[in-house]
């Protein structure tokens, strides 16, 4: 695998996602893959495309897999757990800004995420608890 294109690559396919280009995005790290198997790069930008396209379910689950083989990118994890909020799984998303303040207790993305998963729960004195 060349680095150099890799990291042009991976450059196009966050490009094309943030300019709404998301067909273009996909044929990107579609490329990634074929260069390396379980790209990091390409699996977190296919979550949030599938996100952005309106395909929650896949997003959750391409996201939970990326989360799995990279446990410790806390930012992956937070998204997971804001699509997991928004999504109304709000017990998962829970878990997912608690397994992150185990880490870093001092995320305040992460304290807001949590007592807004449990807000959005039916649990206020929580969500106020937290803050």
């Amino acid at each position: 695998m060349n680095t150099r294109d890799y990291q042009r690559t991976v450059q196009s396919a966050t490009q094309s996602f943030f300019a709404g280009q998301y067909a273009a995005a996909k044929w990107h790290c579609e490329q990634l893959l074929k260069m390396q198997k379980k790209s990091p790069e390409a699996m977190f930008l296919l979550a949030q495309i599938a996100w952005h396209e309106g395909e929650r379910l896949d997003a959750i689950a391409q996201l939970q897999k990326y989360v799995r083989l990279y446990p410790k990118d806390l930012t992956a994890r937070y998204l997971l757990g804001d699509y997991l909020n928004t999504a109304g799984r709000h017990r998962e998303a829970i878990k997912s800004f608690e397994r992150i303040l185990s880490r870093q207790r001092d995320d305040l993305r992460s304290v807001a995420g949590l007592a807004n998963a449990y807000e959005n729960q039916g649990d206020p004195e929580k969500a106020l608890e937290i803050i």
